[in-house]
């Protein structure tokens, strides 16, 4: 027997499907894991591309070293030598979440995104180091409910469609757990939901923005584009999409191109439709915000592991009060010319008293004037001249 509709939000087992890798929608989990272990949104990611020794990635338990590993970014262009945790979350860059993946430990990643719900034996997931560019194959409900625990604060529930089955008495047979468990520090989710906001601020996930109230969330993209997410949240709800494509066969193709764009990506039309069904599906609710960013857990930070530089980056907020004060400078310097008349507000009335003495100092000044009032008498003079055969000169001068 064949299966004639298959839903590909739950597992084969529930005559669902295997679901897709999610791409870079898995690097939350690196984050949370990142912020919990001390360091913060502004610390130094070094985002150089190169290539990690196989044994770089070595963690407790890890059977064998894999092997050497050299992750690409968007367009496989370059990435920044040096960047923020920050800035690396909100451009998605994955040569920088490749050094924290590796600091952190990719079996410490795997065990976040367990944690947030996702089940142990989903698909893909792996300890491996590149487990950060979102090699598991979750299914779209999974992502959502893992993505539900960031907008919880840290509680993790699993997520339910009955909301509760009754006899035909009307007693209670079922009803599914709502309270959840707390499985994140408060403060390390709202630093990481804090991040994820800054996505949709000005970063892949942008065009969530148009929702009109506080979202934050992660956009990503598989290998070859053979799928494409974006899975966001607000306060109240989270929300998972993804496309992809499958042949005859069942195995994953590239989506191809479709409405004029060359490629799809986790920042188009996923983020376009997760828009739209947020829109409709909150309308009617309050507009509510994440909560304020606290403190960070105090605790001993791991040992570099990568190799890659931690020296605190250049921050584009230092540089801007700088050269503020540079421009305030350069104002100062052309004032210090001036400063013989303004420095000393004494000095301020002196020049006024000066300007009254010196009046009679210049009464020598008028004679000058004078000087041209006889030149002046001599110019009438010219015109008699005229009158004399100099005129033939004139017509020379004018020839000439």
């Amino acid at each position: 027997n064949k299966d004639t509709a298959i839903t590909y939000n739950v597992q084969k087992a529930y005559n669902g499907a295997n679901g897709f890798q999610v791409g870079s929608t898995w690097k939350p989990f690196v984050l949370a894991e990142w912020l919990k272990e001390g360091h913060s949104l502004n610390g130094s990611v070094d985002a150089t591309k190169r290539t990690f020794s196989a044994g770089s990635w070595r963690y407790d338990g890890c059977d064998s070293y894999g092997s050497n590993w050299s992750p690409n970014n968007a367009g496989d262009s370059r990435g920044t030598q040096k960047m923020t945790a920050l800035a690396a979350t909100k451009n998605s860059v994955n040569t920088a979440y490749a050094q924290l993946n590796i600091d952190v430990g990719p079996d410490k990643t795997k065990d976040v995104a367990v944690r947030a719900g996702l089940p142990e034996n989903t698909q893909g997931l792996d300890s491996n180091a590149s487990n950060v560019l979102g090699t598991a194959s979750p299914t779209t409900l999974q992502m959502a409910g893992a993505f539900a625990t960031f907008a919880a604060e840290g509680v993790q529930r699993t997520p339910h469609f009955v909301v509760e089955a009754v006899d035909p008495d009307g007693e209670s047979l079922y009803k599914p757990d709502t309270k959840g468990e707390r499985k994140f520090d408060k403060n390390v989710m709202a630093e990481t939901t804090y991040a994820l906001s800054r996505v949709v601020q000005g970063g892949s996930g942008s065009y969530a923005s148009n929702l009109g109230r506080p979202v934050a969330g992660k956009t990503g993209t598989s290998n070859e584009s053979k799928s494409a997410w974006f899975v966001g949240y607000t306060p109240q709800l989270a929300t998972a999409v993804s496309i992809f494509r499958y042949d005859d066969k069942g195995n994953p193709i590239d989506i191809g191109a479709y409405g004029g764009r060359g490629s799809i990506t986790g920042g188009s039309y996923p983020t376009i439709a997760w828009t739209s069904y947020m829109q409709g599906a909150m309308k009617g609710m309050d507009v509510e915000k994440f909560p304020k960013r606290g403190k960070l857990p105090d605790v001993e930070k791991p040992k570099n592991k990568s190799g890659g530089s931690r020296s605190a980056p250049v921050q584009r907020n230092y540089d801007r009060p700088s050269t503020k004060k540079k421009k305030q400078k350069k104002e100062e310097k052309p004032k210090e010319t001036k400063a013989p008349e303004v420095e000393d507000p004494n000095e301020d009335s002196k020049p006024d008293e000066g300007d009254k003495k010196e009046p009679p100092k210049e009464n020598d000044k008028p004679k000058e004037p004078e000087k041209p009032k006889p030149e002046k008498p001599k110019e009438p003079e010219k015109p008699k001249k005229p009158k004399e055969p100099k005129p033939d000169k004139l017509k020379k001068l004018d020839s000439d």
